[in-house]
């Protein structure tokens, strides 16, 4: 498709955040040594703030393409049936997490409401939301995982996948790589 894909979207602003927060990490080391450099305080809470984001969006992508954990003392050869009560139980485990966080960032973001950073002047509201917003993402990707896992059981769920096979799925198309065929990385050989 010639037209970015929302989990493709959600990649790029990753990757954004992932070069500002080293832009900004750059500028602050920088303007320590460098005398034409005025010292930057606010390089640190932006660094911060970037790296809240990052964490908290990486890990929602972590449950879209199931990079968290993957259950390897199961054979794959498992009947469907089986394969979907494990994706089913997996996921559900995940998405008692994601309700979690959601009820802890909502009182999270409700103290980020009255503070504000003591160097920017940034209201804290900002770094405070990413949790709530990761939880709902989360719960929006474990729902996607386990309808692809219940559809697919031999391929979706929880099998990790890359982002294209992961959207491919989604969208019932077929890709040039199904999970099954990709390389050792989808037995969860990772290191």
């Amino acid at each position: 498709s010639p037209y970015p894909t929302p989990l493709h979207r959600l990649n790029r602003s990753v990757d954004r955040g992932l070069a500002a927060m080293v832009l900004v990490v750059a500028f602050q080391i920088l303007g320590r040594y460098l005398p034409f450099l005025s010292r930057a305080l606010w390089t640190e809470e932006i660094a911060r703030m970037c790296l809240i984001w990052l964490v908290f969006i990486g890990a929602a992508v972590g449950v879209r393409t199931s990079e968290h954990f993957l259950i390897d003392l199961i054979p794959s050869s498992v009947s469907d049936r089986a394969q979907r009560i494990i994706t089913t139980l997996g996921l559900a485990l995940v998405a008692v997490v994601a309700v979690a966080l959601f009820i802890g960032g909502l009182s999270f973001v409700q103290t980020g409401l009255g503070r504000t950073s003591t160097t920017s002047g940034l209201s804290l509201v900002y770094s405070f939301t990413a949790p709530l917003v990761a939880s709902v993402l989360m719960l929006v990707f474990t729902i996607d995982v386990w309808w692809e896992g219940m559809r697919k059981p031999q391929e979706g769920g929880l099998r990790m996948v890359e982002v294209e096979q992961a959207e491919a799925l989604a969208v019932d198309t077929p890709t040039a790589q199904s999970p099954t065929d990709a390389p050792e990385r989808n037995r969860g050989d990772r290191r």
